[in-house]
This record gives C-alpha cells, structure tokens and sequence, in this order.
C-alpha cells in the first residue's frame, strides 16, 4: 500500500495596523492517482513583517531570536514615554501626553485624556528568609495589614491558598511603618530586598531570580507572570517555564493574548501564546 502525506505550509502575516492575522491562500492540490491513503498535515508559521523584522535586525541592541520567537501585532514603533494601566477604568494611558488614553489594538493615542486614579498597589506575598516567615503585606487601597508566620504554618493559616501559584517578595518583615489610614502595619519600601520567586502555596517553584520590578501595572492572567530577569522583562508560566522572551524594556499585559512590549526605546503590541 502507498501513502503519500501532503504537506501544507500556511504562513501568517501579521498586519501592523488593525493586528489581526491574514492567511495567504494555499493552492489546491491536484488529485493523485492509484492512492488509497491520504494524510493531510497543515503546518502553521508566524512570521513578522519585512518593516518589523527591519526595526529588529537594525535596532542598538537587536535581540536575535525575538523576530522568529514573537508575532507583532504593532510593530515597535510607538514612542511612549511609558504605559501605565488603571485597573479601575480597565483603560491604558501614555504618561507624557497628559494622561491621553491608547487603543488596546492599534496602539494609537485617543483623543480624550484619563487623569487621576493610577493603579492600587494589592497585597503582595512576601518571605522573610531570616525570620523564617511567610505571609502577606497589605499596600494602598487594599488594607496594610501585615500578616507573617513560620513558613510551615502556611496551610493552617492560608487554606484557600494552599494550592494558588504566586509571586513571593524577599522581604524584612521587621521593617514597617504604622499606616495611619488604614489602621494597621505597612511594610516599608525598604523591607523589600530586590528579589522575588514563583510559588505554589509556600513552596518555591523558582528561585529568586527575578527583579522586584515584576510587580508592575497590566491586567492579571491566570496561569502566566510578567517577570523581570536583570531589568529586562517577559513572561513565564505556572511552571517557571518562559513564555515571551526577556528581551523587552517593559511589558504591560492588555489581555490574554497580546501585551504592550517595549523594544529598543518604542512600544509596539505582541501576540502572547
């Protein structure tokens, strides 16, 4: 018996201005005679454009494998001076240009302008590895409440966490101020040592490798953490396993799929897988 497998190559290019994928049309394939069997295997590459691949490949620092690694919706281009998000709004906003609001899809600033508000800073886990202590520090708009114990205690003291994948901050939990307005302990920005890690419950799945910067504005996904690696930023899995390379000056989730990157000084927009 013979089997022929026809292979389909379809390649996507990715638009710059409306950053949705177009599919170039595959030629039908003729009819092949005396063949009983017939396997059809479609392979699917992302490629970025001739203008993206250009601004990478002639850019300061290029990044070798990011234009084969990275589809970009809006090529890096934007020039911001930085993205801030407001989780209250669910807007982005270019901090130089008064506040004026950005498209989530084409990157374009909008005319109307968003001022005030910013984003709350939620409570952050945090270890103190001298004390042996692992908790939560409540920060602005959440409460301030400092809430450490002997790491072992985890499960009795955080039971709806125990099985919750978190970011943990290297902390001194003895260095706190009193929080006037929220009525109780804060920790300083001091207490924080630069540091942070990938946690199940109280069980580490990373060292602490990556920057405190990692706590940064964007919206939370489930299952995937912007991380920064030596003040270059990406994005990992529950596993610690690297999703976007950390090869972008920031990164600002905008939903599941794509995020604000930037890149040689400009933002653009990326798919993220």
């Amino acid at each position: 018996m013979k089997k022929i497998v026809i292979l389909l190559v379809v390649f996507v290019g990715i638009t710059s201005v409306a950053g949705c994928a177009e599919t170039t049309s595959v030629p039908e394939t003729p009819e092949v005679p005396d063949v009983e069997t017939t396997e059809i295997e479609t392979v699917q590459e992302l490629t970025t454009t001739p203008e993206v691949i250009e601004i990478l490949e002639t850019a300061e620092n290029p990044v070798e494998n990011t234009a084969r690694a990275i589809a970009w919706l809006v090529p890096p281009s934007l020039d911001y001076k930085e993205i801030w998000y407001c989780c209250m709004c669910d807007v982005f906003a270019e901090l130089d240009a008064n506040g004026a609001l950005i498209d989530k899809i084409t990157g374009e600033l909008q005319q109307r302008g968003h001022g005030g508000h910013g984003s709350p800073f939620f409570p952050r886990w945090v270890y103190d590895e001298e004390r042996g202590l692992f908790g939560r520090a409540g920060t602005f708009a959440k409460g301030s409440a400092v809430e450490v114990f002997p790491i072992d205690e985890f499960a009795q003291r955080f039971p709806e966490n125990i099985n919750d994948v978190h970011v943990v901050y290297l902390a001194d939990s003895s260095e706190r101020f009193d929080d006037m307005m929220h009525g109780g302990e804060g920790l300083t920005p001091e207490a924080y040592k630069g540091k942070c890690a990938l946690a199940r419950g109280n069980v580490f799945i990373t060292d602490f490798i990556y920057g405190n910067e990692s706590f940064i504005n964007g919206i939370e996904v489930s299952g995937s953490f912007t991380m920064v690696i030596d003040g270059k930023y990406g994005i990992i899995d529950e596993d610690g396993d690297v999703i976007v390379p950390f090869d972008f000056d920031d990164l600002r989730r905008i939903d599941k799929s794509s995020a604000f990157a930037k890149f040689d000084g400009k933002y653009g927009i990326i798919s993220v897988s």
